[in-house]
């Protein structure tokens, strides 16, 4: 028996289990009580302070005295040991029904329900749940639909930090079970699934009620949870609640009219920061917070600018023929004084003080090339009194030596470049083989700029397109007979900013050439000013950058340039593929199809890059030699719930 509750119920008997709800003391106040009979189950209620058969007056959450409530939240000490792929540490699920939360517990997540289920969601005092990260994970039926409702109400109420609910779809349990090759390779090849082969029965016709415990029962193991909470989709807590209306109307069974779709302004996602490392995570939001500017902006200049540094030292590759350079645009969208400059100011501070430290190698070549180039002078002066004496006596004229051509001058180091004609840019790359970051702080001056020189008619805007792809490019300069430019890989990352207004009439309008398809538009809400209460590390941001600065490019037999390919797991590949084939059944058209089209490719990058800043923010000195499954799945997470509204947004 458990201390103050009944063993039995006086009508229904001895029930299957019991499940005690504590308060914050650990003290037990209520409990649900199953039974299980021939006509399915039922739950009572018991009030254990009233030693009655009712719900309790004010009842908290089942599991409550398993969380730590009493420590400050951090999003840089985790608190379980399932820590789940893209949500900060600490987060808690909330699911119907205690069995589910004790299943949940037992494979090392924190978990919640309220008492009663479905039906006590908004009687349930969630206020424990205050700055948290919370995810619903409801049951497969329209219950668990009005349960998920109800919490998303009483969980903005209370003022959690960030809402996600899981969509029960054939989607994303494909998503989550692949995993694993085996359950793949079952999911591609067969409708229905023996529960040794997999952990679905049957994922294309799930029962009705299906709930966590039902998959952890057929096998799910604690990466196919992490990976399907992974697919949660974000919640705007900023939502209006629409009042219910009393009419004579109210019986003829209409559904509550979605005013959402009168919305002009699609508000934005929160930036999951998750998924960098805990000291760029912590850097980031302490940076954010001193400049008072959104941690959207600072982590959208650090990933162009990370790309930039890695450059055309490391490609990714998910599969053979399939390759992606390390090549990011960001549009960093906001009205005027909405912290967009000052926000991408301490990642591009780290970039120039990298180009400075190469000016001392720089000026040291300058006098060893006018050294080589008064040598070669001496050479051709030699050369050409040999060739009249030659003359003189009738003997073959004389080749002219190597050493008496005038060498070409060494390039200045260029890391970052803001404003360029694209033979300047052209010339720049040739002195920077890993290629550059162009900053434009009004990204409406550059595309303003394309072709100004030549009347319209130039190549500009094509040129520029060509450097999102990292190919091989070759100039002609017809300027004096010069020889031409060529460019082993055209290789520009680019991040500006913009406003909403020049946004659509520089990039939305017109015939779509597949600029706008190349940008990830980062469209935060602005943040309230307030002086800053913790200051960022700068020696973890400065490290991080030197790192990726200090990869070299690789160089073939015959002298050129070549990119070193990073290979996904076989794990990451087989996730990536699932998602991939989604995305290219689901894409739209138009604008936003040719947008939707690129994002296989740039999922491919930002998981190229998110690996490589995880390695440069620690402290292993060896290089990540693939991509793993839980990089690759940041990177979609990145791009479903943040980028893709993002982008909707602008």
């Amino acid at each position: 028996m458990i201390i103050n509750l009944p063993e039995s119920h006086p009508t229904l008997g001895k029930p299957t289990k019991i499940y005690p709800y504590r308060n914050r003391e650990g003290q037990i106040y209520a409990a649900a009580y199953r039974f299980d009979g021939q006509e399915g189950k039922t739950f009572r209620p018991y009030d254990a302070i009233r030693n009655i058969w009712q719900f309790p007056e004010s009842p908290e959450p089942y599991n409550l005295e398993n969380l730590n409530l009493d420590s400050e939240y951090s999003d840089l000490n985790p608190k379980i040991p399932g820590d789940i792929p893209g949500f900060p540490n600490n987060s808690v699920i909330i699911v119907e029904g205690e069995k589910c939360v004790d299943s949940l517990r037992h494979l090392g997540f924190s978990a919640m329900t309220s008492l009663g289920g479905s039906g006590q969601a908004g009687k349930t005092d969630w206020n424990t749940l205050k700055g948290r990260h919370v995810i619903i994970w409801p049951d497969h039926d329209d219950p668990g639909l009005k349960y998920a409702k109800a919490l998303k109400v009483a969980l903005r109420n209370v003022g959690v930090a960030s809402l996600c609910i899981c969509n029960v779809s054939y989607v994303t349990l494909r998503r989550a079970l692949s995993v694993d090759s085996s359950t793949l390779r079952n999911v591609e090849n067969s409708a229905t699934i023996t529960a040794s082969d997999s952990p679905i029965t049957r994922i294309d016709n799930l029962p009705k009620g299906w709930d966590v415990a039902d998959a952890i029962e057929e096998g799910w193991r604690q990466d196919h949870i992490q990976a399907f909470l992974n697919e949660a989709i974000p919640v705007n807590l900023d939502f209006q609640d629409i009042p219910p209306q009393n009419s004579a109307n109210d019986n003829e069974g209409w559904p509550e009219p979605d005013l959402s779709i009168l919305a002009t302004d699609v508000p934005p996602p929160p930036f999951p920061v998750g998924i960098f490392s805990p000291l760029l995570t912590d850097w980031l939001l302490k940076t954010a917070e001193g400049r008072a500017a959104p941690v959207d902006y600072v982590a959208g200049t650090l990933l162009s600018s990370a790309a930039s540094l890695i450059g055309n030292t490391r490609k990714v590759s998910p599969w053979q023929d399939w390759s992606e350079p390390c090549i990011l645009w960001i549009a960093l969208v906001g009205s005027p004084s909405s912290g967009k400059s000052p926000a991408m100011d301490p990642v591009l501070d780290q970039v120039k003080k990298l180009e400075a430290d190469d000016i001392p190698d720089y000026e040291e070549m300058l006098r060893q090339h006018e050294a080589d180039k008064l040598e070669a002078g001496i050479n051709r002066a030699n050369w050409e009194q040999n060739v009249k004496i030659a003359q003189e006596e009738g003997y073959p004229i004389p080749i002219m030596p190597e050493d008496a051509l005038e060498p070409d001058p060494p390039q200045r180091p260029r890391l970052i470049i803001r404003d360029a004609t694209t033979e300047a840019l052209s010339h720049a790359l040739q002195g920077q083989p890993k290629g550059l970051l162009m900053h434009r702080d009004e990204l409406a001056g550059w595309f303003a700029s394309f072709d100004r020189y030549s009347g319209g008619k130039g190549g500009d805007r094509a040129y520029f397109l060509e450097c999102f792809g990292g190919k091989a490019f070759t100039q002609d300069r017809v300027k004096n007979g010069a020889t031409p430019i060529t460019i082993p890989h055209l290789s520009v990352s680019v991040i500006g900013s913009i406003q909403p207004d020049r946004l659509q009439s520089c990039l939305m309008k017109g015939d779509d050439d597949g600029l706008s398809s190349r940008f990830l538009y980062i469209y935060p809400q602005p943040v309230k000013r307030r002086r800053p209460r913790q200051m960022a590390n700068k020696d973890t941001i400065e490290r991080t950058m030197r790192k990726l600065h200090s990869l070299k490019v690789d160089m073939g037999e015959d002298y050129n340039p070549v990119q070193r390919v990073i290979s996904l797991s076989s794990e990451a590949t087989d996730y990536f593929e699932i998602w991939w084939q989604d995305q290219g059944e689901a894409c739209p058209t138009g604008k936003s199809g040719g947008w939707h089209g690129k994002m296989g490719g740039v999922a491919l990058r930002l998981s190229l890059i998110l690996t490589y800043l995880e390695w440069a923010s620690g402290y292993n000195p060896l290089e990540p030699y693939e991509i793993t499954l839980d990089t690759v799945q940041k990177a979609i997470q990145l791009i479903d719930h943040y980028l893709t509204p993002m982008a909707e947004r602008a």
